[in-house]
């Protein structure tokens, strides 16, 4: 008889005789308590460092017997019952906010001893109980034993697991005879003690103990079976998942029948309550076909079977012979390790994806390469030598293997496929000491992929500077085809200090040689950047990288240049909006070239989730290009393939304005003129989205504007907002960014320090202004800006990075820019106060990811301005900027004091441009003196014009051009 058949004629003389049957008691309510029943039979929960207890929030449940969910050992008020917190040396943290009963936890902080642990009492009536607890560990993995009245519920150590991994532990029919459950989550039986081990929790529940029968059991199995009986609609995928958890609790139940099990056993009773559970999550899971439409970032993305895609760090290779997409990545089925291989799908849309199973498989057994007919045939011309490191490359115990890319060779029809193959190597048995290129070849885009060796890469000739030993490391890399045919991998190398990229072969399987410039180049250098991305489009070259942060997601960046292999231009970050900071929450692995001769190009990007790296997802956005080399990576909650229609190049030739004063709104034209995308010069309306208050402090503001005639493509144009009258513009740690020379052309008039960037307060050597001590370092370079540049307090230096300012007694405007480049390290624990002459101007201000200028008043009547972040919490304080504005009514801007600016320069310029500016502001002073509004404002905007057309003709310098059209414009203002 079929096992099937079996199961289908136990299951009916079960259900007829149920009634007959001991051992199939009905489901069995200890207490008749209404009220525990509305509790739903729960008698405590306890969310463990829940900084509101009092109030319950979405994933809380309280018990019958607690109104809140923690407090220390003692009365309810409201239920009378005794319970809570014992363990005094325990602190909370804040997991994540948005996981429910699993967003907090408590560890303990107390001394490292055996026994260490977190002790809970609760008041209970005897009988017998269920106890469950979860955690939901944010930090290194760790194991704990779990005692209740001195009994080892976990039997020894239970692996919590790490880095954020939900874990629930269970244990039912726990006997309470004394009245009261002491409950120790405790440390390690035998591991070295270390805060690293720490025990902690997140939530306990406790549950009246409920005895299910074998009746309940088949129940839940019957119901599984006619939800995928005939007929249905559902996921192949999520009809396979059910299947299997109902065979395996026929299975179950099979063998509790068949062995003469006790089911009120509580090892029976386990069994049962997880088979249920699973049948449960399994009936839930069940979902129904539709085929996609659009592209939902971040979302889980299924194949056309309903599973979740497995092509994580990968890219897209469209094949012109079957006009299908392919998109190859790594699959994280089983996590980071062990390793599976490249996992491919196909697609004619980007929408839906077809599963074309793993085409490069890992190799589990060195024997399998001998004995399994896939690897027998698929390496039977290679010797054994070869086979050997074949293995030692491509194993799956050991192999890392990331970043898969295709491409084809049209020269010799093979489909090529590059990724970065690491483990241990040359006697260190780190996993990343290998730090090679692999490279595999096919017939066919969906494989089998018969791999052919890894090596090592270019590296720099001997002269040049490199972070460490240049030994041809090769890491996160992407391939790239030129329009000739030529082909590149990009590839992070040098620890991942710099990026290389090396010219392949004409087979596409080897680099082309070692000549530097010709063959390969080192694209950024000291840059620790990673998960490379290439495309071109209008003739130029993009370069889309990571900071290198693990599994943690920071700002992208991205440069362009005119050749793959010449100097390449560092564009800043190109993501705009919230998730600037994290390149909206994703980690660059390539852009597709959707139809790159009109500006289509999506980028795609991993989310990863390193405590569940199989269900990590993806984030693919529209690409978009504004100006010149200008690009944007805005988020889309959903979005399809028209969006693109609207990503193209603009050119705008209207000239608008790029700084106004502090406070003031540009004025910007309702139409402009444009070059679009497929290069026609037009006319075109725009609505421009403005908000006066991000005029209120000094720095860029982005104002975006809609082209009605141009599909409502967004522009965007960059300001410069700056106060007048700035005496000290300080960019703390002294680097030389290029905005910093942008910000300060506009203050050469006022600027006190126009030589200093950055010193330290010395009075007694002339030295009136600067930070004070020698306990502080500066951070960044010249490469970055004014925000990622900046000083800090040294470790175990104090708690205060103070500056000091010598300034004549007045009114103030004191400006901070502050930000934290380690923020994914720290995540809002730099905290600090602000000070100006002692007086707290800020409390406890949070660092965070995004640039953020703090301003304030300040009257100085002793000659000395203080400026002090004083740390609240560690980490050590910060700072990148200060500026000082002086009382802007002393700074009286008019034409006058323009012509007496034109005297201070009239050496720097010809006698022809100085004798024109002169002869025109005269006659505008004449206006100004009999107060004629609208007149100086005419002559004044003619002025603007002679400035831009003598700037054009190079005959003044744009420091000179920036100064006159400065206080132009201050005048203009002011008489409008």
């Amino acid at each position: 008889m079929s096992k099937n058949k079996r199961t289908c004629l136990l299951l009916t003389i079960l259900m007829l005789f149920s009634n007959m049957m001991t051992i199939n008691t009905p489901l069995k309510t200890k207490a008749a308590d209404k009220n525990l029943q509305e509790a739903g039979n729960i008698y405590y929960f306890v969310k463990a460092g829940d900084p509101t207890p009092e109030t319950i929030e979405e994933g809380e449940q309280l018990g019958l017997y607690n109104s809140k969910t923690e407090q220390k050992y003692g009365m309810d008020d409201k239920t009378g019952k005794k319970w809570g917190l014992v363990t005094e040396t325990t602190a909370m943290s804040v997991v994540d906010e948005e996981a429910g009963k699993y967003s907090t936890l408590r560890y303990y902080n107390g001394p490292q001893k055996r026994d260490k642990a977190i002790e809970y009492k609760f008041e209970l009536p005897k009988g017998t109980y269920d106890i469950t607890l979860g955690f939901k560990n944010k930090w290194s993995g760790r194991s704990v034993n779990i005692h209740a009245n001195e009994q080892n519920l976990s039997n020894g150590d239970y692996d919590i697991g790490e880095y954020g991994m939900e874990k629930e532990f269970a244990y039912r029919q726990l006997s309470i005879e004394a009245g009261e459950l002491s409950l120790k989550i405790q440390g390690p039986e035998n591991a070295e003690l270390t805060n690293h081990n720490d025990p902690l929790v997140n939530y306990i529940s406790i549950t009246e103990s409920v005895l299910l029968s074998l009746s309940n059991l088949e129940e839940k199995i019957l119901e599984g079976r006619g939800k995928i009986a005939g007929e249905n609609t559902y996921t192949d995928y999520s009809v396979q998942q059910l299947q299997k958890v109902i065979d395996q609790a026929e299975d179950l139940l099979n063998s509790i029948i068949d062995e003469g099990l006790e089911v009120e056993a509580r090892e029976v009773q386990e069994d049962i309550h997880m088979a249920i559970q699973d049948l449960d999550t399994a009936i839930e899971g069940l979902e129904l076909y539709k085929e996609n439409k659009s592209f939902k970032p971040g979302q889980m993305w299924k194949d056309t079977d309903g599973k979740p895609i497995q092509a994580h760090g990968g890219g897209i290779m469209y094949d012109e012979k079957t006009a299908t997409y392919y998109w190859y990545g790594e699959d994280k089925t089983n996590g980071y390790l062990p390793a599976t291989g490249v996992h491919a799908y196909s697609s004619k849309d980007l929408y839906n994806w077809k599963d074309e199973g793993v085409v490069m498989k890992a190799i589990e057994n060195r024997e399998d390469m001998d004995t399994d007919p896939y690897f027998v045939e698929l390496y039977k011309n290679r010797t054994t030598e070869e086979k050997d490191v074949i293995f030692s490359d491509i194993n799956s115990a050991r192999g890392v293997l990331e970043r898969p890319k295709v491409i084809y060779n049209e020269k010799t029809d093979k489909y090529v496929l590059w990724l970065h193959v690491d483990g241990p190597y040359e006697g260190s048995d780190s996993n990343y000491a290998k730090a090679k290129a692999g490279v595999a070849v096919s017939d066919s885009p969906t494989g089998p992929f018969e791999y052919l060796e890894s090596n090592r890469l270019n590296k720099m000739p001997d002269g040049y500077e490199f972070k460490v030993k240049n030994t041809g490391m090769a890491r996160d890399m992407t391939l790239f085809v030129d329009d000739d045919g030529t082909a590149y991998i990009i590839y992070a190398s040098e620890e991942n200090y710099s990026l290389y990229i090396s010219k392949l072969n004409e087979e596409y399987t080897a680099i082309a040689g070692e000549e530097y410039g010709k063959d390969f180049t080192r694209a950024i250098y000291d840059g620790h950047r990673e998960a490379p991305a290439m495309f071109k489009y209008d003739g130029k070259y993009y370069l889309i990288t990571s900071g290198a942060t693990g599994w943690d997601p920071n700002p992208a960046k991205y440069h362009v240049a005119e050749s793959v292999l010449g100097e390449w231009k560092d564009m800043g970050n190109p993501t705009i909006g919230e998730g600037a900071a994290t390149t909206h929450g994703s980690q660059s692995t390539y852009v597709i070239p959707v139809d790159p001769e009109k500006g289509k190009f999506i980028y795609m990007g991993d989310r990863w989730k390193k405590e569940d790296l199989k269900n990590s997802s993806y984030v693919w956005l529209p690409l978009e290009f504004g100006q010149d080399d200008e690009m944007a990576l805005e988020w889309f909650d959903e979005w399809d393939l028209t969006t693109l229609n609207k990503m193209g190049k603009v050119t705008i030739h209207t000239e608008l304005p790029e700084k106004v004063s502090l406070g003031e709104i540009p004025n910007l034209p309702d139409t402009i003129n444009i070059t679009n995308s497929e290069g026609k010069q037009m006319d075109t309306s725009v609505t421009w989205e403005m908000n006066p208050e991000d005029f209120s402090n000094p720095g860029i503001v982005t104002v975006a504007g809609t082209l009605l005639e141009l599909a409502e493509k967004v522009i965007r144009i960059k300001i410069l907002v700056l106060p007048n009258n700035v005496q000290y513009f300080v960019h703390a740690g002294g680097a030389e960014t290029e905005d910093y020379k942008l910000w300060t052309s506009y203050m050469q008039e006022t600027l006190v320090n126009k030589d200093r960037i950055d010193q330290q307060y010395d009075p007694e050597n002339g030295q009136s202004w600067g930070y004070i001590g020698d306990r502080t370092s500066p951070a960044g370079s010249e490469d970055g800006d004014l925000f990622s540049a900046l000083r800090y307090l040294t470790p175990n230096s104090g708690t205060d990075l103070s500056y000091k300012f010598n300034l004549d007694n007045d009114k103030y405007t004191v400006y901070l820019g502050l930000y934290d480049p380690w923020y994914s390290s720290t995540k809002g624990s730099r905290k600090a106060d602000i000070l100006f002459n002692g007086e707290v101007h800020t409390k406890d201000y949070v660092f965070t990811d995004a640039y953020d200028v703090v301003g304030g008043e300040v009257e100085i009547t002793d000659n000395l301005l203080d400026v002090t972040i004083r740390k609240t919490n560690s980490p050590d304080p910060q700072i990148s900027w200060i500026m000082i504005v002086g009382n802007e009514q002393k700074q009286d801007v008019n034409v006058s004091s323009l012509l007496e600016t034109l005297t201070k320069y009239q050496s720097e310029l010809p006698e022809s441009v100085y004798h024109s500016i002169h002869v025109h502001l005269t006659a505008v002073q004449h206006y100004e003196q009999q107060e004629q509004g609208e007149k100086i404002v005419k002559h004044m905007n003619s002025f603007l014009e002679l400035l831009n057309h003598q700037k054009d003709k190079e005959l003044i310098s744009e420091d000179i051009y920036r100064i006159f059209k400065g206080k132009a414009e201050v005048i203009i203002s002011a008489w409008l």
